[in-house]
């Protein structure tokens, strides 16, 4: 249902009176809903916090006979969160108005959708696939789309030496690097080139934190080692380790922050530290 949560969160920033919503809908997504009783809810330890009833839920053309293997997004652009599944390919759903504003098919192995200068880049199975030249391999095709739907280009995702990409699994994520796109899927990725799709093999491990302050940007890592180093001028590099890199803080009038944890104990109770450098 995680995939369901997100759109519904998506749908509560939309500043509406509340719909009539389809009882069928709210059946689906019910997990994204309030509980009367804070025993029944799915996660007790949040009962104190605030609550919020969706604006609206959005159902979506699920089969529930095909196993949802992966799952994307959401992402926004020009008025519409995309997500991807491989129960039904790519939906971009206008979050204000409330609908499905169009769709894109897919193979059962879908990548999280990427917004790209604005247009949204959809790489997924091919529904028809391409023969390619000896000696490459194809890993999938690639849609770039406008935010209303329209195509702008279509591509097969192809390459030489990235047959361990192909049979890899795991967690999956799409951005922006130095040269085109970086695919990463578990512990292996491709740099994709947005015009031609050849891939090509590329470094694995978590996508580097991009903070952006004026004219310059930081490209922001977390080692193995647990130190948190920057590329960009000047580069920098903490001195001691931490756990977990989480992402920039913008504040307005200051220069961004980077906020970082750790797992600590404290008077003998494990504690989780959080702090801004």
């Amino acid at each position: 249902m995680k995939l369901f949560a997100l759109v519904v969160l998506l749908a509560c920033s939309c500043k509406a009176k509340p719909a009539k919503r389809d009882d069928a809908a709210v059946a689906i997504a019910k997990d994204a809903g309030t509980s009367d009783s804070a025993g029944n809810a799915p996660w007790p330890e949040l009962a104190g916090l605030p609550t919020v009833e969706p604006t609206r839920v959005i159902a979506l053309p699920v089969k529930l006979d095909v196993p949802r293997f992966t799952v994307g997004g959401p992402v926004l652009a020009g008025g519409v969160a995309v997500i991807s599944s491989s129960q039904f390919g790519f939906i971009a759903i206008d979050y204000r108005a409330g609908h499905i504003a169009w769709n894109k098919p897919a193979g059962a192995r879908v990548a999280p959708p990427h917004v790209v200068d604005g247009n949204v880049v959809l790489i997924g199975e091919c529904v028809n696939p391409p023969e390619v030249k000896p000696g490459e391999t194809l890993l999938g095709c690639m849609r770039v789309v406008t935010p209303t739907g329209a195509d702008v280009a279509y591509v097969a995702v192809h390459g030489k030496r990235v047959e361990e990409f192909a049979g890899a699994s795991g967690e999956q994520r799409v951005y922006s690097g130095d040269k085109g796109l970086v695919w990463l899927r578990g512990d292996h990725a491709v740099a994709i080139d947005l015009m031609s799709g050849v891939a090509t093999p590329a470094p694995g491990g978590a996508p580097p934190l991009a903070i952006t302050y004026k004219d310059k940007t930081w490209r922001i890592r977390r080692t193995d080692e647990g130190i948190i180093a920057a590329e960009g001028k000047p580069a920098w590099r903490t001195e001691g380790s931490y756990g977990t890199l989480l992402g920039g803080v913008y504040i307005p009038g200051q220069s961004p922050l980077v906020r970082v944890a750790s797992a600590i104990r404290h008077e003998g109770k494990p504690e989780i530290l959080v702090f801004d450098i």
